[in-house]
This record gives C-alpha cells, structure tokens and sequence, in this order.
C-alpha cells in the first residue's frame, strides 16, 4: 500500500507540522493584508472617502488604528470611520462608534479603532456582490486642523 497523508480538515494545521520548504499553494494557507489609507505629513487633512480593500474570500478584520501626525487647534477636530459595503446594502460602518481627533490627542500617537463588525464576505460574480472597505474622514471647523494623517488596518483573508 502506498503512503498516504490522510488531513482532517475540521482541524487546524500547526507549523510544527509542516516540513521546511513544503512550497504550499497560496490558496491554502490564510493571508494577512495590511491595508489603509494617508494623508501626508505637513499638508491638512481634508475629506475624503476613500476604497482600501476589497475582499476576495472570507476576511476578517483584526486590528485598526489611527496615527494623527499634528494636533488640530481648538475648535477644529478629525472624525474617522471605517464602512464596509455589499451590494444591495450600502455603506455601513464596522466600528463600535467614530473616532474624533481633537485638540486633547498627542501627536504620533496610534488610537486604536474599537470594530464591532469584523467579518467581510467575498465578492461573488454570480451575485454581483462584494464586500468593500473604505475609510471615511470628515474635516469639521476652522484653524489649524490636523496635518498627516494614517489609517491603518490589518485583515486576515481564508486562503479558500
């Protein structure tokens, strides 16, 4: 009888178990991107809506984050979101609630962005639907406002 590898998909794989060199296809093994969006050092942030990641198989957000690079003045404040779409559904946000910047944040200061939604489903042709990521950022009085802004997000994509 010839040797047989016999896996039981119910279960994970860990990396003891795989041999050095064992050339696995990518479609096997999960993916982690590291996806988002910047607004450049030393000009304003302004508005804008902006398409990161679209999702190819089952993708779950783990981690997001936003890194004020300049205190706005008094006055003047950020708001960040982050929305994902479907079509038939629209936009709709992934997080627990906004994140605001304002004059009381420090500068070069990663701020975690709380997401109560974290599943993005595949797009699928058949259905015309895909599951998008887009990062919204509203610019709201006058002065100094914020100057370099990032975005950032990680998602972890199954490999089938």
């Amino acid at each position: 009888m010839a040797n047989q590898l016999v896996v039981d998909l119910t279960n994970s794989i860990n990396a003891a178990s795989i041999v050095s060199g064992a050339n696995l296809a990518g479609q096997s093994v999960q993916h982690y991107h590291h996806v988002g969006s910047k607004q450049y050092e030393g000009t304003n942030v302004v508005a804008r809506n902006e398409i990161i990641y679209c999702a190819y198989k089952n993708s779950q957000i783990l981690a997001a984050w936003v890194t004020p690079e300049s205190v706005p003045a008094s006055g003047t404040s950020v708001t960040v979101d982050l929305q994902s779409y479907i079509v038939g559904t629209g936009w709709t946000s992934v997080l627990s609630g906004t994140l605001t910047l304002s004059s009381t944040l420090t500068a070069y200061t990663p701020l975690a962005l709380s997401v109560s939604s974290a599943n993005l489903v595949p797009a699928v042709a058949s259905t015309n639907s895909a599951s998008l990521l887009r990062t919204v950022v509203t610019v709201t009085g006058a002065g100094t406002q914020v100057q370099g802004l990032s975005i950032d997000v990680v998602i972890n994509e199954n490999g089938t």
